[in-house]
């Protein structure tokens, strides 16, 4: 049997169980589901991507360090673009609210801004 149809079993009886046990685990729930539907993708990208075949007996342990392998360059990638938005400027600087270009439109704007 394929083992991403194991992976997938496993899941979905954790899901079902959850599910049934009590009703206010619904946020456990779609975790569980998102984090299948991720699983199930990323496994098929990686399957896809290296060209696996599961009637080998060595595939198991190639998709294995395939996908730990993409897993950590995800993570990493992850890491990456977080740290670069933490280290942004989130400040406003020497802006104005209040401050309308020259133009017609503009001033109009502004005038019946003021008028109210």
């Amino acid at each position: 049997m394929n083992p991403i149809w194991i992976l997938i079993a496993i899941f979905l009886g954790l899901f079902l169980v959850a599910k049934f046990r009590e009703e206010k685990q619904k946020i456990f729930g779609t975790i569980i589901i998102l984090l299948m539907v991720v699983l199930f993708f990323s496994a098929s990208h990686v399957v896809k991507q290296e060209g696996i075949n599961f009637s080998d007996s060595e595939a198991l342990n190639h998709f294995m360090k395939s996908y730990m392998v993409w897993l950590g360059q995800a993570v990493g990638n992850i890491r990456e673009i977080t740290g670069s938005a933490i280290r942004q400027e989130w400040t406003l600087n020497n802006t104005s609210i209040d401050y309308l270009p020259e133009g017609e439109e503009n001033q109009k704007l502004a005038n019946n801004q003021t008028s109210k």
